[in-house]
């Protein structure tokens, strides 16, 4: 179903749920969105931020959420940029400790941002409102 790279954690018996991209490399947060979201959602599909140009183009229409480590902020933008473009249904959260990058990143189109480090509850409560909003796939 993915090409290298997207490693996905799918809960099967939930597949009227939304799915999920993350674009992260850090094995803590994924793992933290994993526990986090995993009742959730239908689907929950890992990028390293090498991978995501080329994946996010090839896989972007299949998930209604982005989650983007924010820790290049030129890198972080240039994919909000490219997902608003290209899929402008989906919502964008970042997460970051910076806040002069929150109030930009608002401001250029993303849903939400997240503090770091992740926590389940923040991450339950942002994916519950995207989903209430777009209703089940």
């Amino acid at each position: 179903m993915y090409t290298a790279g997207v490693q996905a954690a799918t809960a099967a018996s939930r597949p009227n749920l939304k799915r999920v991209l993350v674009v992260d490399s850090d094995s803590f947060s994924q793992r933290t969105i994993r526990e986090a979201l995993y009742s959730s959602v239908s689907e929950i599909a890992f990028l390293d931020p090498q991978e995501a140009w080329t994946q996010v183009h090839e896989h972007a229409a299949e998930f209604s959420l982005v989650l983007i480590d924010a820790t290049d902020a030129e890198n972080a933008f240039s994919l909000l940029e490219a997902i608003n473009r290209a899929w402008p249904e989906a919502k964008v959260v970042f997460f970051s400790n910076d806040m002069q990058f929150w109030m930009e990143s608002i401001q250029r189109g993303a849903y939400d941002m997240l503090p770091k480090p992740l926590n389940g509850p923040d991450l339950s409560w942002i994916v519950g409102g995207v989903i209430s909003r777009q209703g089940t796939a």
